[in-house]
């Protein structure tokens, strides 16, 4: 068994503590804040509020992809992280990442940055009295992150935090992409960031006002927007029929 430590020269105080994450137990861990395959704590240490993320074990197909070819889900929450914070993006601190590999393969991965207190996510945003305010200065956001380069390939309403300034940050970090300079592959944003056509719409024509890409008309925008949704719910539709297949198989 090996384990990888990477930790943020800032926080080299909580080594204890972060190199004890393969061994912890679920209590030791923190308050559980969400569970799936993954699962997020909430811990304290000392005077510091940590999110602990720990990465399930991949599939068999997955351990040799991860080890061989790719890096660990927390070191890219990591490195990204980083990445976005250098570029003035906000998203929690990277505090630390842990990698445990079994006979060469990895085995399971944590990735530590510091709470946000305050935030919330934008789920039901239609709901809100300020739903106007709110949605104008997302879209802000967003062509921020575009002008940037920057696609969050995981853009669902729970990976975007929020307080009652309006200051947004990404969380769920293992999937971004930065340099990508192409408008469609960025405008694929909108595909996932609110179940409703209408809603999505609606954020995307806040979007427009602030869009990079002045050589795409608000008509164009708008129908790129709407056929990435289409076909990611087309996607999606297949993947939830492989998922139901699969539910009980192991690979």
């Amino acid at each position: 068994m090996k384990y990888v430590v990477k930790i943020n020269p800032e926080y080299e105080h909580l080594r204890g503590f972060i190199e004890g994450l393969p061994t912890a137990t679920d209590a030791e861990l923190g308050r559980l804040v969400y569970s799936t395959r993954n699962k997020v704590y909430s811990t304290q240490v000392g005077d510091i509020t940590l999110s602990v993320k720990s990465f399930g074990v991949p599939r068999f197909l997955g351990k040799f992809t991860l080890g061989d070819l790719k890096v660990s889900k927390a070191r890219s929450s990591y490195e990204n992280a980083l990445k976005l914070i250098n570029l003035g993006i906000g998203t929690p601190e990277p505090v630390a990442y842990v990698e445990e590999y079994r006979m060469g393969c990895i085995h399971r991965s944590f990735y530590v940055c510091l709470f946000l207190d305050g935030y919330r996510d934008v789920s039901g945003w239609e709901k809100r009295d300020d739903a106007a305010a709110l949605l104008d200065r997302f879209g802000q956001f967003i062509a921020l992150l575009h002008s940037k380069g920057v696609c969050h390939n995981d853009f669902t309403p729970g990976n975007i935090l929020f307080n009652d300034s309006y200051d947004f940050r990404l969380v769920d970090l293992n999937n971004v992409s930065f340099d990508r300079k192409n408008p469609e592959d960025l405008l694929a944003n909108f595909k996932s960031v609110h179940p409703r056509e209408d809603q999505t719409l609606r954020l995307a024509h806040c979007y427009a006002k602030y869009s990079p890409f002045k050589q795409v008309s608000d008509i164009e925008l708008v129908e790129i927007v709407l056929d990435k949704r289409r076909v990611y719910l087309r996607y999606r539709t297949v993947l939830d029929w492989i998922d139901r297949m699969l539910k009980n198989f192991e690979w």
